[in-house]
């Protein structure tokens, strides 16, 4: 059965970016963040709604889920939003998901619906008779959609019957001017000066994310060679395991943990690490992968999202971790640094005129 039907709009619509605006900080917010930026820089009017459990503190209009239904009365059939929230589809919630279907019928707005996260498809398999209902329900009302992979675009067109366009767009945007000048003018604080070697690693602390498997292989380095060499993980802070993160921690006062780190000062840190390691198991791109590489530094990554220029390792293999990771210390893969974050600052703009012309 196919889902989805086409709905034609008229030009001269408005324009509404949906989707959370860091914090918290994570893929999905810095895609969002960079999109704004674009936008804001092109003088293209446009408005944003912010949906997200936490709110951001800025000249912005603070928004949640249970506001969003009023921003949208006003909407016709003209007018385009690119939602990159969870609410109505990855991680919907019935009750958001209802008042919002019923508006999308009642206003016929259209509905383009941005997928970046790449654990959707393992998660769907253990979805119960009734989530995959309102799933289901959500994927026939959208209009198009917007992915970061052709894994996604595939599983969305070839299980879930999806008929309307999915367009493969990978979700790496350009810096800004404004964030990489903040970057290259931020200084690091004393604790960070005092230590000459960070390994560099973002996520959060649950399993998924193998900052225990990172914190092994910098101990294993440790203990080889003798060296100081410390481990920074920034932590967005959207999901957590205790447990997880007490046991990752323990005894190990060379990790530094920071939470929640505005993006132009995550780039600095990056600009000043030795090696940047991506421990996620399921990255359906990986953005902060490309962005280490944007800031001259090497790049330690799973099999999985994007892995052009980078040394890789399989996920959950520690020894490999480890070696990898002695490699990338040692300078090996710095001679693809430069390279390829050329070419990938030209896949960016690409991108972006892209994602510019759903719109």
């Amino acid at each position: 059965m196919k889902v989805g039907k086409r709905q034609g709009t008229q030009p001269g619509g408005r324009r509404i970016l949906l989707g959370p605006y860091p914090p918290p900080y994570g893929g999905v917010a810095n895609y969002l963040a960079a999109l704004v930026a674009a936008l804001d820089e092109k003088k293209t009017p446009f408005e944003l709604v912010i949906a997200s459990t936490v709110h951001r503190d800025g000249p912005h209009l603070r928004q949640d889920r249970r506001q969003v239904w009023g921003r949208f009365k006003g909407c016709g059939a003209a007018d385009v939003c690119l939602d990159l929230s969870g609410f109505f589809l990855e991680y919907l919630l019935p009750l958001a998901l209802i008042p919002w279907l019923v508006l999308k019928r009642w206003k016929g707005f259209r509905w383009v619906k941005v997928i970046l996260d790449g654990t959707l498809e393992g998660r769907y398999r253990g979805f119960g008779p009734l989530h995959r209902f309102w799933f289901r329900l959500a994927l026939s009302q959208v209009d198009e959609f917007v992915v970061a992979s052709p894994q996604t675009r595939n599983w969305l067109v070839g299980a879930q019957g999806v008929g309307v366009d999915v367009h493969v767009i990978p979700c790496l945007l350009p810096l800004s001017p404004e964030e990489v000048a903040r970057a290259k003018a931020f200084r690091p604080p004393a604790w960070f000066k005092g230590r000459k070697t960070w390994v560099c690693g973002i996520g959060v602390f649950t399993e998924p994310y193998g900052f225990d498997h990172v914190a092994r292989a910098v101990e294993a380095i440790r203990r080889e060679s003798g060296k100081d060499v410390g481990l920074l993980l920034l932590d967005g802070r959207f999901s957590r395991d205790e447990a997880y993160r007490t046991e990752t921690l323990r005894n190990r006062g060379w990790i530094k943990v920071l939470e929640m780190v505005p993006r132009p000062e995550v780039l600095g840190y990056l600009r000043r690490s030795r090696v940047f390691v991506r421990s996620f198991s399921q990255d359906s791109y990986g953005i902060s992968r490309v962005e280490a590489l944007w800031c001259g530094v090497p790049v330690v990554a799973t099999r999985s999202g994007e892995t052009r220029g980078m040394s890789l390792y399989d996920y959950g293999d520690v020894e490999g971790l480890t070696r990898t990771l002695r490699g990338a210390l040692a300078g090996d893969g710095n001679a693809q640094v430069g390279p390829w974050a050329r070419r990938y600052e030209r896949e960016a703009r690409a991108n972006l005129r892209r994602i510019l012309d759903l719109l």
